[in-house]
């Protein structure tokens, strides 16, 4: 993916504040994620993206954010050889360092805006 978002929490500014977060260099990158498909019934499948606590360049806005892989990590979570222990070791804040972020528009927050302007920066 290329973002992804968090808001401020209503108690801390007393309206949800949504923000942007992606690479310092704006490559797209990986988020841990697991998925399943039951045996039973294939409409039921299960995905979930992981999350690990938040690093300097989030801890601002939210307590956790997605666990963002880096190339060489995102290659080893895929990876089937990789055991749990391995993948376990994966799932740590990207460095804060090799981030960026910037507030965006309340409007992300509905379905029905679906664009590629809502990453836009706003004030």
């Amino acid at each position: 993916m290329t973002a992804f978002l968090e808001w401020t929490p209503r108690e801390t500014v007393g309206a949800a504040v949504p923000w942007a977060f992606a690479r310092a260099d704006r490559q797209p990158f990986g988020i841990a994620a697991l998925w399943e498909r039951p045996e039973v019934d294939a409409a039921d499948d299960c995905f979930v993206l992981l999350t690990t606590p938040a690093n300097e360049a989030v801890g601002h806005v939210h307590h956790r954010m997605a666990a963002m892989l880096t190339t060489e990590g995102a290659a080893a979570w895929l990876d089937p050889a990789t055991n749990e222990q391995q993948a376990r070791e994966l799932l740590t804040p990207f460095p804060a360092a090799a981030m960026t972020s910037w507030r965006v528009s309340p409007m992300v927050n509905n379905v029905k805006h679906n664009r590629r302007e809502l990453l836009d920066p706003v004030a």
